[in-house]
């Protein structure tokens, strides 16, 4: 985009003094932009029998902090909605949001100052599966949008990488013996179906980081019993694979049914619920541990104050509403956890600030999650964490 081809932003806030800095500041990094300040009725008019705003000057973007503002406006005209996390995000990350919805709109960018002739941006984990790849395309190809001249994405690899090389067996402290979930698991599969111990080797490739809170080893053990299933013939019914499941660890019958559902008992009371909405996660695991038998004893001394609310959750499930998910977190670990881990808060408050609609420790942690309605908000949130902790994951729901 050329200098002189200027894309109109008009940001309608409540309050105008904070509007005001914000327009200072996004000039003073954005030479693509004409901005113009207005409070509600002075440049857009609602109109409750139009069913929308009235533009009475047109724009290419409309900035607000209301969530009404998007209905009625043109088709050309780019909306994004600040929510109250949001408005303390820094100017450039503001900024950035701003590009994405104006570039999802309209498919084009806006030029950005610079001060160097080239930047460059690192991305690096210390093994496979952290989602570095798919952060460093996103970045490049926002970049690309946002940024007058070229983007070179170069992705490193050792000299002697060979993507058909067999990788060397790593155990990374995994037990090799019975006390895996997934030996105990085949075990179980055999004694309950009388069929006879043929030759079996199980080979786990593990990206789910050990003593998180994530049930690594209860969905090692899940896969097994289901393919050990399917291996011969489905034997046993998915309540009988449940069933077995319970005898192998508490998580595990929730594992072997999968979807989403309400959980009681010791993990064998299995009540299916409404899918989830399609929604991204983000995954954040701290450099220290918990153990889950200490923190029970603990557990069992402490006054809980909140317990989750499953009527909630489910209501909000049936509704598909994320942000009402996302309200209806709740784990009685957490506050033990923080007590002696500033950590655990500081990552979930990272994450409401980049957008998350709910963050929470995973289960009895140390890892903490949270749920984003875009990809762009996710990546972001990722990159930011990315500064401090090593270990951080991007999914999708399924």
């Amino acid at each position: 985009m050329k200098e002189t081809e200027k894309v109109k932003l008009v940001i309608e806030m409540r309050d105008r003094g904070y509007a005001q800095r914000l327009a200072q500041r996004l000039c003073e990094l954005c030479s693509g932009l004409e901005i113009e300040i207005c409070r509600k009725g002075e440049f857009c008019e609602w109109n409750d029998t139009a069913d929308g705003y009235h533009l009475y000057g047109g724009c290419d973007i409309l900035l607000s902090d209301s969530e009404r503002a998007c209905y009625g406006l043109p088709e050309h005209t780019a909306f994004l909605k600040l929510r109250r996390q949001e408005i303390f995000l820094p100017a450039p990350r503001i900024l950035e949001l701003i590009a994405m919805a104006y570039e999802k709109k309209t498919g084009r960018g806006f030029l950005l100052k610079s001060e160097s002739d080239a930047q460059i941006l690192s991305f690096c984990a210390e093994q496979g599966g952290a989602g570095v790849t798919a952060i460093c395309v996103t970045t490049a190809r926002l970049l690309a949008g946002m940024q007058e001249g070229a983007v070179l994405y170069l992705q490193l690899l050792p000299p002697d990488a060979d993507e058909n090389t067999t990788p060397e067996l790593v155990t990374c402290g995994l037990p090799q013996d019975r006390d895996n979930l997934a030996w105990k698991a085949a075990e179980a599969f055999y004694a309950r179906t009388g069929l006879p111990r043929e030759g079996l080797e199980i080979f786990i490739s593990k990206r789910i980081p050990m003593q998180a809170g994530l049930g690594g080893g209860s969905a090692d053990a899940a896969a097994v019993l289901r393919a050990l299933n399917r291996a011969y013939d489905s034997p046993l019914s998915i309540p009988a694979l449940c069933e077995l499941g319970a005898q192998v660890g508490s998580d595990v019958p929730f594992c072997v049914m999968g979807g989403t559902a309400l959980v009681e008992g010791k993990g064998e009371l299995l009540t299916r619920l409404p899918p989830a909405p399609e929604f991204f996660v983000v995954i954040c695991k701290p450099d220290f541990s918990v153990s889950t038998p200490e923190l029970y004893r603990k557990l069992d001394e402490t006054f809980i104050e909140k317990r989750p609310d499953h009527k909630s959750m489910q209501l909000n499930l049936q509704k598909g509403e994320l942000l009402g998910i996302g309200g209806s977190l709740c784990n009685v670990f957490e506050p033990i956890v923080m007590q002696e881990h500033f950590d655990i808060n500081y990552i979930r408050s990272m994450m409401y600030t980049y957008g998350a609609y709910g963050a929470q420790m995973t289960g009895s942690g140390s890892a903490v999650f949270g749920i984003y309605d875009s990809f762009e908000y996710a990546t972001v949130a990722c990159t930011m964490l990315k500064d401090k902790y090593s270990e951080i994951f991007l999914a999708k729901t399924v």
